[in-house]
């Protein structure tokens, strides 16, 4: 899937106002049942610097994670203050983005612990559905997990 800057741009924007509105500053609890009725959760919580990851797009230095995601709520990111992964990876998670930044996720259909088998994926725990889903790590390594990790990409026509 090609996207343009522009593009990218009307993604992230729209992507920004839910993300403010759904999850900025919020704890999510995940309840899961396994297949053995075994029951496990786990916390997580949503801060406007986990925003920028989210989306694969990489700034200079100067712009901080939580200036990107202001400039995106205002509307005064432009496409000269951002480039997309050389990886590929900034295309596929802006075409799951807008499913995954409401208190839904989606909605989620797999929650559960990381195996570890994607080598572009850092997480603890993930949760989505078989069109995107988002991972978890601990924030520093201890409190609630948090959304600071690769969307995996599993996007079906």
């Amino acid at each position: 899937m090609s996207i343009s800057k522009a593009q990218a741009l009307g993604i992230v924007f729209r992507s920004a106002d839910t993300y403010a509105q759904e999850l900025e500053n919020r704890n999510l609890l995940f309840i899961c049942v396994d297949k053995h009725g075994r029951t496990s959760a786990f916390e997580t919580a949503f801060h406007d610097y986990n925003y920028q990851h989210l989306t694969g797009l990489e700034t200079a230095q100067t712009l901080s994670a939580q200036l990107f995601y202001q400039a995106c709520l205002n509307r005064r990111l432009s496409v000269n203050d951002f480039e997309f992964h050389p990886n590929g990876t900034s295309e596929m998670k802006l075409a799951v983005l807008p499913l995954l930044v409401n208190k839904h996720l989606g909605p989620a259909r797999f929650i559960g612990v990381y195996n570890g088998k994607n080598p572009l994926l850092f997480a603890d725990h993930v949760a989505g559905s078989v069109k995107g889903g988002i991972g978890f790590i601990r924030d520093g390594g201890i409190g609630p997990y948090v959304s600071d990790v690769s969307i995996i990409y599993r996007r079906y026509h």
